[in-house]
């Protein structure tokens, strides 16, 4: 099994996955109200660009971390 940098990659197949890096929100020096509108800029992104694969279940972006984690889940 080849390990990736979360760890081992999973020999089953998941309809969920995760966006690093999306873009740094510390770096544009954006305040909480700015961190959400991003956070929300995102989501229409992935949904708009994720909807081509498939429907999408649920899509969030974590707007508290350093850089975002974008989670989204496609329906099987």
């Amino acid at each position: 099994m080849k390990q990736g940098i979360l760890g081992p990659s999973s020999p089953i197949a998941t309809p969920c996955l995760l966006l690093k890096n999306m873009f740094e929100p510390a770096g544009q020096g954006a305040g909480p109200g700015e961190l959400a509108a991003l956070a929300a800029e995102v989501v229409a992104d992935v949904r708009d660009e994720g909807s081509r694969f498939g429907e999408l279940v649920h899509v969030w972006a974590d707007a508290r971390s350093r850089v975002y984690n974008t989670h989204f889940k496609l329906s099987k």
